[in-house]
């Protein structure tokens, strides 16, 4: 059990993130396509904000509130291993731009281990370059081994 690690992709990206707010011990984790800023993202694609109201109970009078909780963004201080964000450049469900490379920018500026790598012209599920990902991501956890 010394050696814990956590890959999560979209919304399972998204539920790394809370696991590493929740202190869950592993030694590194490796996110695809994670949504880091519910806000943005209900801004960017309006259909959203249905869902998050469907899914997030009480949304109708803490909507705001609730989406900072569950966006990674907001409160990157509070993680403590290694990451690994990969994302796909034309990613339309996840923007890079106002999730992972916003993100990135975040742990870059606290002094987070992190790597960001992004798959110019690739989809959400980085279908282009999935040999690719796979490597990096068996790669990062051997990195982080104990």
């Amino acid at each position: 059990m010394k050696n814990v690690f956590m890959l999560g992709w979209s919304r399972g990206g998204m539920t790394t993130y809370l696991a590493l707010k929740n202190k869950i011990p592993v030694n590194a984790v490796a996110v695809g396509g994670g949504m880091t800023d519910l806000i943005a993202v209900g801004k960017r694609r309006t259909g959203m904000i249905t869902v998050y109201k469907k899914l997030i109970p009480d949304f109708d009078k803490r909507g705001e509130e609730l989406m900072r909780e569950r966006s990674s963004q907001y409160w990157v201080e509070q993680i403590n291993v290694p990451v690994l964000v990969m994302q796909g450049g034309a990613d339309w469900r996840a923007d890079p731009g106002s999730q992972a490379l916003a993100f990135a920018q975040r742990l870059q500026e606290l002094g987070k281990t992190y790597e960001l790598i992004v798959y110019a012209d690739d989809d959400h599920a980085i279908s282009l370059h999935r040999a690719d990902s796979d490597k990096k991501i068996i790669e990062w956890f051997r990195r982080y081994t104990r």
